[in-house]
Order: structure tokens, then sequence, then C-alpha cells
């Protein structure tokens, strides 16, 4: 068990991929631990915000989902959005344009983003 209580079965504590389990860890349990998920109007309020922020994102990502060189991200999960962001952030994954998104947005922004984009694929 790490001192931060995330288990890292089967990963060396000091390669690339202990580095990646580790952003990854950090940013679900700040994902869970943040108070985003609250309830009524606060969701509202996260939802007009994260549509505010993703209006860059739907400039190359298709709304409808569809992947023509730029692969569709409405249809992933909250989760999965926060962690492709941090791992942008991060430098574990690369990409010149979505480092640049990704450092530009902090913990609750991200989280922001993420309700918004994976409720557009539940409608």
């Amino acid at each position: 068990m790490h001192r931060f209580g995330v288990r890292l079965i089967g990963v060396s504590r000091t390669g690339p991929l202990s580095r990646c389990a580790l952003a990854v860890a950090f940013s679900l349990a700040g994902f869970w631990g943040s108070g985003v998920s609250g309830a009524g109007s606060d969701t509202e309020k996260v939802l007009r915000h994260g549509e505010r922020l993703a209006q860059e994102c739907l400039s190359c990502h298709r709304r409808d989902g569809k992947d023509f060189g730029i692969p569709g991200i409405v249809e992933m999960s909250e989760a999965d959005i926060v962690t492709a962001l941090t791992l942008y952030k991060t430098g574990l994954r690369s990409n010149k344009v979505m480092v640049s998104v990704a450092t530009s947005l902090d913990q609750p922004q991200m989280q922001a983003v993420a309700r918004y984009l994976s409720s557009l694929g539940k409608r």
C-alpha cells in the first residue's frame, strides 16, 4: 500500500507507469473528494461552467462523437476525461495542443469540463 492509500499492484515505484498510476490516483481522489458531485443548483452551476470551458474542446472534438483523426470524447466517462487531462497536464501523455489545453485548467475546471462533456453522451 502506498503512503497515500493507493495500492500499486505490479507497478514499480520508480518507473513511468508508477508515475502514471499515481497521477491517475491523485486525479481521481481529487475528483471524488472535491464536492463537484453536489446536488441541485450546484450541479447545474458545474455543468454551465463546464459548458463554457468545453467550447474549446468541441471546436476540435466532434459533438457527435465521431473520430475523423481527432478522437471523440463526449461518450467518455467523467473519470476518464479527468484522467486524460491529468496525464496531458503532467506530461505523461504528449500532444502539443492537449498539453496546452490541460495546463491551462485547474482541477475544478477539469472536473467541470468532464462533467459537461460526459453529459453530452447521455442525451
